[in-house]
């Protein structure tokens, strides 16, 4: 988790919420969340400074999927990362070089995400897409797909 939070934070996130899904491996104890959370956070600062990014992402403590999709969904352009399973491509995705607002990308633990998940997601109106034929491991599949956005945002290339 650091090092995607560090990596994400490179590719210029706004925030990054942990989500405990049901099939996550690492499930934090409750008294362990404020720790975690300054630590995240913490290496955000560093990540920011080394990027020379003057706006730093706000590293929120981790949440269950429900809770995020009651609280976040309906807010951006959303989507769920899904294995090879989704009919549309990340680059669907209704966004381009003039796109101002906000994105929320999630993606799924080692195992992907449940039927019930996709389901709830799809209820907040995220769109579930994938990012290719290759499955990531679940640090990699956020740098991916922010590396994908960024790139159809006009920010690289």
């Amino acid at each position: 988790m650091s090092w995607a939070i560090q990596k994400a934070t490179e590719l210029g996130v706004s925030a990054i919420t942990p989500l405990v899904s049901d099939r996550v491996m690492v499930r934090p104890k409750a008294s362990r969340f404020t720790v975690l959370q300054e630590r995240w956070q913490r290496i955000a600062v560093d990540a920011a400074q080394q990027s020379e990014r003057w706006d730093i992402p706000e590293i929120h403590p981790p949440s269950s999927f429900s809770i995020f999709m009651e609280t976040t969904g309906n807010e951006g352009v959303g989507c769920i990362l899904v294995e090879r399973q989704g009919t549309k491509r990340l680059r669907s995705l209704p966004i381009n070089e003039h796109f101002t607002g906000k994105i929320i990308v999630t993606v799924g633990p080692e195992g992907g995400w449940t039927n019930e998940e996709r389901r709830q997601a799809i209820q907040y109106d995220f769109s579930e897409v994938t990012i290719g034929a290759t499955i990531f491991r679940a640090e990699t599949a956020p740098l991916v797909a922010l590396t994908l956005i960024q790139n159809q945002l006009g920010e690289f290339g």
